[in-house]
């Protein structure tokens, strides 16, 4: 019962997700940050007892689970901004500084090649 329960539970997940991908990053996301937790307790705090390691990694559990599960059942729909480009200039500036850019080039290489000429 309970497996089955978990199942259609993560049919609906996935039918409401973006992609496998996403789901998959969600569960490793849900799975490794209680755990990520229970160790830095244990490293910063040494005095901690059993069960209020439980009970955080357990709170922790349940709040980014209902967090994660919420934020993708209930996704908000964006509506898209109007985009114009009616006032936009018509010249095209990367090709006109590219433009000055090559003709200085162009001149100073061909003064460097005339100097090393004369002087052999």
């Amino acid at each position: 019962l309970v497996v089955g329960v978990v199942l259609i539970g993560l049919a609906i997940l996935v039918s409401n997700a973006r992609g496998l991908l996403e789901v998959t990053f969600v569960f490793i996301g849900i799975l490794n940050g209680p755990i990520l937790g229970v160790f830095l307790i244990g490293f910063f705090l040494p005095n901690c007892n059993l069960k209020g390691v439980w009970t955080g990694f357990i709170g922790s559990s349940v709040l980014i689970l209902w967090l994660t599960l919420g934020g993708m059942l209930y996704r908000r729909k964006y509506k898209m901004l109007p985009f114009s480009a009616e006032e936009c200039a018509i010249l095209n500036y990367s090709s006109a500084s590219n433009s000055s850019i090559q003709e200085t080039v162009n001149s100073t290489y061909s003064s460097y090649i005339e100097e090393t000429n004369v002087d052999t």
